[in-house]
């Protein structure tokens, strides 16, 4: 990527929450997974050479980031799949109760973790608007 390249990098968001829901379903999907946050994410970025832009988490809380497709026990499955789903109704209720409002993005209950990054190295200079004659 050639200066001023911008990268966007989005993952789930596998910690508080999600990461309970998750480890209560099938701990085996969680374990292969490398699990980010926005700190982590920023020193990977930055480290291929990356100037940071913005990192942080997006999104309002959803019950549908974990999978239970791994679980060995079907009521673990079932257990996981109920939960979820009144989790999630409870997150829409709040959502179209509030209006949107009171909807934070925290790392503990946001479903993605994100990076905004420039390539690194000069900056190209931005062109100045060419003003037209007469």
């Amino acid at each position: 990527m050639r200066p001023p390249g911008r990268i966007l990098t989005t993952v789930p968001n596998l910690r508080g929450i999600k990461w309970l829901l998750q480890r209560m379903a099938d701990l085996e999907t969680l374990r292969i997974h490398v699990i980010y946050d926005a700190r982590r994410l920023r020193r990977v970025h930055e480290r291929a050479g990356f100037r940071t832009v913005a990192a942080g988490c997006a999104g309002f809380f959803d019950g549908f980031l974990s999978s239970a497709a791994g679980a060995r026990s079907r009521i673990r499955c079932d257990a996981h799949r109920r939960l979820c789903r009144a989790l999630n109704l409870c997150a829409e209720a709040w959502t179209r109760i509030g209006r949107g409002r009171g909807t934070p993005e925290m790392p503990w209950i946001s479903p993605h973790v994100f990076y905004v990054g420039e390539a690194a190295g000069e900056r190209a200079a931005t062109p100045r608007a060419v003003r037209g004659r007469g």
